[in-house]
């Protein structure tokens, strides 16, 4: 039985573990587009070792926002 620190490959994709970060709304998305405040609060998160991490709401087409 896989531990959930083991890695787990998913299709072409390998993730480093089982460990996954679930979307909050942190606040850190201004008009459905990610700015700085947005990094800020998810690069320590991405470095704090989760193997994947689902962000809050957000657009790449300002005119799409959520």
């Amino acid at each position: 039985m896989p531990r959930i620190t083991d890695p787990i490959k998913i299709r072409n994709m390998e993730i480093k573990n089982r460990l996954g970060f679930p979307p909050m709304m942190s606040g850190s998305i201004s008009n459905g587009v990610p700015g700085k405040n947005f990094y800020n609060v998810y690069e320590p998160i991405a470095k704090g070792g989760a193997g994947f991490i689902t962000v809050e709401a957000s657009s790449t087409d300002p005119m799409n926002n959520p």
